[in-house]
């Protein structure tokens, strides 16, 4: 029978005995954008790999990917960062986008997790490898719309295109399993799906974030599948984050002021499903062969056993065995010895 491990932290793991692993790997959600409706942050990438050998005693680098953080730039209305990569037995699964900031947004890229993020800030989202694209950042009350950033597939599972902001309602991050949605009106888009893995025993992964509402009566967008982040709007202001270690996008910052955020993105995850491999079948014991005798054994006649009369008594056969015999040396002597001459 197969073992699962769910990992939920970058780590060493050692392959309990020889066999095979199938590995199921999720990359990071990525986070909402701010401050004036932000997109939602897009789910991460979901990748399965089956058939895998390991060796026994040997440990295996296991990375799970951190969420992206949510726009911090208030000032500036930045997006949310991109979610970390995800990786096992040489394979990745790329984090989430980060959403769109809202509002006219920064001509300049924040810096997120130490390096430069991908995508145009108060634009659109960014296209993470293999996960979705952050959802557009939609406009304020000046109504400046902004278009949803298109996603980037790497065959990862991810790669849908974000939903676009329209004027009062941001776009949605998309999904490892559909494109997020558009923002409608005064309503921010709907997050897309996830994926299952493992016919279906683990996720949703993958999920993104509801993009934020700017309108005073407005509402913000549901994150994909629950687990994504959901937007903020006028009254909640602030979007909530990806839930835990399921790759889920932050949702995005509604209208209020210049103190409102996205959500954070979710970590990773990555499960590994061991299976043990079968002990080869020993030798079959063979039966012990006997020689055949030689050729001038079997030529030589078989010598009979003297017969004793039926019903003889031991002493009786024993005096008729010896007087056969005297017999016998009677017939080999002279005629004269015979006669007593």
């Amino acid at each position: 029978m197969p073992t699962d491990y769910v990992i939920t932290s970058s780590q060493t793991w050692t392959a309990p005995g020889n066999g095979t692993v199938d590995v199921a790997i999720v990359g990071a959600g990525g986070g909402g954008g701010s401050v004036d409706c932000g997109g939602g942050g897009a789910g991460g990438g979901v990748l399965v790999q089956t058939g895998i050998g390991v060796t026994g005693g040997t440990g295996y680098s296991i990375v799970v990917g951190t969420g992206g953080t949510a726009g911090t730039n208030v000032a500036n209305n930045s997006h949310g960062c991109d979610g970390g990569d995800s990786s096992a037995f040489g394979y990745t699964a790329g984090g989430g986008g980060g959403g769109g900031a809202g509002g006219t947004g920064s001509s300049a890229a924040p810096t997120c997790n130490g390096a430069s993020a991908k995508g145009s800030p108060g634009h659109s989202g960014t296209g993470g490898l293999g996960g979705g694209s952050g959802g557009g950042g939609g406009g304020y009350a000046g109504g400046i719309s902004a278009a949803g950033g298109a996603g980037v597939d790497t065959g990862q599972g991810g790669g849908n295109a974000s939903g676009s902001g329209s004027a009062y309602g941001a776009g949605g991050g998309g999904g490892a399993g559909n494109a997020g949605f558009n923002g409608s009106g005064s309503v921010g888009g709907n997050g897309g799906v996830g994926a299952t893995v493992f016919s279906g025993a683990y996720g949703p992964y993958g999920s993104g974030g509801g993009g934020g509402s700017a309108a005073g009566s407005g509402t913000g967008g549901t994150g994909g599948d629950g687990l994504g982040g959901t937007g903020g709007d006028a009254g909640t202001q602030n979007g909530t984050n990806g839930a835990t270690n399921t790759g889920a996008g932050g949702g995005g910052s509604g209208k209020a002021n210049t103190l409102s955020s996205g959500g954070n993105g979710a970590d990773g995850i990555v499960i590994i499903r061991f299976t043990a491999s079968t002990p080869a079948a020993g030798p079959r014991r063979q039966r012990r062969q006997v020689p055949e005798p030689p050729p001038e054994l079997l030529r030589q006649p078989v010598r009979q056993r003297r017969s004793v009369p039926t019903g003889a008594t031991p002493d009786v056969a024993g005096k008729a065995c010896r007087r056969r015999g005297n017999d016998q040396r009677r017939q080999m002597l002279p005629p004269r010895l015979l006669d007593g001459e």
